[in-house]
């Protein structure tokens, strides 16, 4: 009980990617975004498959250099491409890989209505090595829509669909938020709070990773942030996230960081 009290109480410092993520909007065609992120998590206790806090005996962490791109293809059809590498730790051992990367089409169905539809693939190219893990290693399909509001200086969206993965449960994801752009002198400044979801529709086991649930075969979580974007000169942003979790099932109970560096160019500017 009181870890899951520390766990949600924290999820207002959360790890954070990107505006772009399941977002109905795409930008005119050549539009580009690319960020250059730090996140990092460190945690000593996990939430099991019960989903009840467990102490452990060491500290695991997982720290992730990745890089995020998006292109506009056409304007209303865009591409995202996701490269994480990453070192994970516990008790004396540690592992630098790899992740699993990502590549996503999006394609407004409406120009003049925001829903969009996304397909997006995952690769195996992580590692595993015991408990210590960089990815799941499986492939991944995810499918679905988003859809969206913008009204002066507050906008939001909603995304949902499903994901397959080849030897590990499908699962309902979530993807939400809704935020409002601030002025710093005359800089942009955009304030977020942000729900991001993995839902199991079966269960399995996944006995390896029980002690450090990193990237447990049976994880899943619904988890809310806070992320801030900065515009500091001309194209360039500095954004940062922080995530917790509402509920999570074989996840670590401590909230994750998030530190990038963005450039963002429109067609239209």
């Amino acid at each position: 009980m009181v870890f899951r009290y520390l766990f949600i109480s924290s999820f207002l410092i959360i790890s954070a990617s990107t505006l772009l993520a399941q977002s109905p909007w795409v930008d005119d065609k050549g539009s580009i975004y690319a960020q250059l992120s730090v996140t990092s998590i460190t945690y000593d206790a996990i939430f099991n498959n019960d989903s009840e806090g467990t102490q452990n005996s060491f500290d695991t962490s997982d720290r992730t250099i990745g890089l995020f791109a998006a292109y506009s293809l056409t304007d209303r059809t865009g591409i995202q491409i996701d490269l994480p590498y990453k070192a994970v730790s516990a008790e004396d051992n540690s592992l630098s890989a790899l992740g699993d990367i990502s590549v996503k089409l999006k394609h407004e169905l409406f120009k003049e209505f925001p829903l969009t539809a996304f397909a997006g693939y995952t690769a195996p190219t992580a590692t595993r090595d015991g408990a210590l893990r960089t990815g799941f290693e499986q492939h991944g399909v995810d499918l679905g829509l988003s859809t969206g509001f913008s009204r002066n200086s507050t906008f939001g969206y909603f995304g949902a669909g499903h994901r397959y993965r080849s030897d590990i449960p499908n699962q309902i994801i979530i993807d939400t938020e809704i935020g409002t752009k601030a002025n710093i002198g005359k800089k942009d400044l955009y304030l977020i709070f942000h729900i991001d979801g993995a839902l199991n529709l079966t269960e399995t086991t996944d006995l390896e990773a029980d002690a450090t649930v990193l990237y447990h075969n049976n994880g899943q979580y619904l988890s809310p942030g806070i992320k801030l974007s900065l515009n500091v000169v001309n194209n360039w942003w500095v954004n940062f996230g922080t995530y917790g979790a509402i509920t999570a099932t074989n996840q670590g109970a401590a909230p994750s960081l998030s530190l990038g560096i963005a450039y963002s160019k429109k067609t239209f500017e």
